[in-house]
């Protein structure tokens, strides 16, 4: 092996230390949602966040497209369902997730109006998911909209 160049011990300890600093500062920051680790995350945590940004499509048929309906768990955990939206406890495996943190620019990108989730609620969703996605028997969800009909 040839030596280029050669410095003498502190040159070489500034050297290192510079390029370390040089390479954090080329480093992309990288944001994490402020979600304490190993929080329990539980679906009365969940429901809010599934109303206001799922629910306004996800009620079926919607505008004569047959999409997933997100008013019960049935279809949200329904096995038969090729990509499955969620699996408990694989949090990789679930569309949900993978949709909501798709750029907005990309088609595929859930919410596709302007009521995106936030990157702690998107935080949320998945560890509810690894934790096992559980939705109590009986739990509906209601799009704001249809709530507000009803107390009229």
């Amino acid at each position: 092996m040839r030596v280029l160049f050669s410095l003498p011990g502190r040159g070489r300890a500034l050297f290192g230390t510079g390029a370390f600093l040089i390479g954090m500062l080329g480093c992309e920051q990288i944001q994490v949602a402020n979600v304490p680790m190993y929080q329990e995350v539980g679906f009365d945590q969940v429901k809010p966040i599934l109303q206001e940004k799922c629910l306004p499509c996800h009620q079926g048929n919607y505008l004569g497209a047959k999409i997933p309906d997100f008013t019960t768990s049935r279809e949200v955990y329904d096995p038969a369902r090729t990509p499955r939206l969620v699996v408990p406890g694989e949090p990789d495996q679930s569309r949900l997730l993978s949709v909501i943190y798709l750029e907005e620019a990309s088609e595929a990108a859930m919410p596709p109006l302007g009521h995106g989730v936030s990157l702690e609620e998107k935080n949320l969703i998945g560890e509810w998911i690894r934790q096992g996605a559980c939705w109590p028997d009986g739990e509906t969800l209601q799009s704001a909209a249809v709530a507000d009909m009803g107390t009229r």
